[in-house]
C-alpha cells in the first residue's frame, strides 16, 4: 500500500509544483471548484503526514526501524515541519481574510497579498518529492511503468529539471513585477504585456527564462529596474552552472550510447564471421544474435 501511496503523492507533488507557481504569479482569483480541489489535495497531504508517523524506515546501519515511538520521534525531529508548513491550506486563509475585509477595500489589496506570498512555501513540497525519489518509491515505479533504462531515465529527468526550473523562474519573473504593482520601469510595462492574456504573458516570461538559461540572450526583452536586474544576475549564475552540468551529462549519455552500440556491432561482426567459417545453422545463429542483443539491453538498463 505504501509504495502505491507514494506514487500517488508523487503525482500530486508534481501537479502542485507546476500549478501553484503559475496560479500565484498570473491568477488573482480562483473558482469555488478550484478551491475545493486544492483543499482535497491538502487533505491528501495531511493524510500522508499521519501515515509517516507509522511508516517504518531504514536507519544508517541498514536496520529497519519498526517501533512506532521511534518512528514518530524521528519524523517529528526531521521532515514533519516541512511537510506541515507546506500542507497549511493558505487558500482558505486567503478566502477568510477577504470575507472579513470586504468593507475595508483600501487595506484589502495589502492584506490579501500576504497569504498569496505564504502560498509560495508550498514549493517546499519539492523537497518531499526529492525524498520520495531518494527512497526509490516514486521514480522507480514510474521508471518500471514506462520501461525506461537507467541512462534514459537520467536523461529524461535532466530534461524535465531544466523545463521545471525555467517554468519556476518564469513565474517568479512575472511575480516580481506584480508584487511591486507593475512600476513603469518593470519589464511587463516595457514590453507592453500588462493587458495581454495569461498565456501570452507566461510565454514571454518563459522565453526570457529559457534564453537566459541557455546563455543565448537575444536582448529583445529589456530589463530596466534594479530589482529585476538583481534577479536576472542570480538566474544567470545558476543558469551557467546548471547548463554546463546538463550539457556535460548529455554528452556523456550520447558517448555511452555510441560505445555500447559499437561494442554490440563488434560482437555481431565476430559472430557473423564465425558462422561463415563453421557453417553454423541459421536457427542457432539467430538465437545467439538475440541473446547478445538482449544481454546488451539488460546491461544498459543497469547503467
Amino acid at each position: 500500500f505504501r509504495r502505491y501511496w507514494n506514487v500517488y503523492i508523487g503525482f500530486l507533488l508534481i501537479y502542485t509544483s507546476l500549478f501553484v507557481p503559475l496560479r500565484i504569479a498570473f491568477y488573482d482569483e480562483q473558482s469555488t471548484e478550484m478551491l475545493v480541489f486544492e483543499s482535497l489535495i491538502d487533505l491528501c497531504f495531511f493524510i500522508d503526514i499521519i501515515l509517516n508517523f507509522f511508516s517504518a524506515f531504514e536507519k544508517k546501519n541498514n536496520v529497519v526501524e519498526t517501533r512506532h515511538r521511534q518512528i514518530a520521534i524521528s519524523y517529528f525531529k526531521g521532515w514533519f515541519w516541512i511537510d506541515f508548513i507546506s500542507t497549511v491550506p493558505f487558500q482558505l486563509v486567503e478566502e477568510l481574510i477577504k470575507s472579513e475585509s470586504s468593507t475595508r477595500e483600501i487595506k484589502l489589496a495589502k492584506v490579501t497579498r500576504l497569504p498569496r506570498l505564504y502560498r509560495i512555501v508550498r514549493i517546499l513540497r519539492l523537497i518531499k518529492l526529492a525524498r520520495l525519489s531518494k527512497r526509490g518509491g516514486f521514480l522507480a515505479q514510474v521508471q518500471e511503468l514506462l520501461q525506461l533504462t537507467s541512462s534514459t531515465s537520467n536523461m529524461v529527468g535532466l530534461l524535465l529539471t531544466v523545463l521545471f526550473l525555467t517554468h519556476l523562474v518564469a513565474c517568479i519573473f512575472f511575480l516580481q513585477s506584480k508584487l511591486m504593482d507593475f512600476p513603469d520601469d518593470s519589464w511587463v510595462i516595457q514590453e507592453d504585456v500588462m493587458d495581454k492574456e495569461v498565456f501570452f504573458q507566461y510565454t514571454i516570461a518563459f522565453y526570457w527564462a529559457l534564453q537566459t538559461l541557455t546563455t543565448v540572450g537575444f536582448g529583445d526583452i529589456t530589463i530596466v529596474s534594479v530589482e529585476e536586474r538583481i534577479f536576472a544576475i542570480m538566474w544567470m549564475i545558476i543558469g551557467i552552472a546548471f547548463y554546463s552540468y546538463a550539457i556535460g551529462n548529455m554528452t556523456n549519455f550520447i558517448d555511452n550510447m555510441d560505445a555500447d552500440r559499437e561494442q554490440l556491432n563488434q560482437k555481431l561482426a565476430v559472430l557473423k564471421e564465425f558462422r561463415s567459417r563453421t557453417q553454423m545453422p541459421i536457427n542457432m545463429y539467430s538465437k545467439i544474435k538475440r541473446h547478445l542483443e538482449n544481454n546488451q539491453k539488460s546491461a544498459n538498463s543497469f547503467q
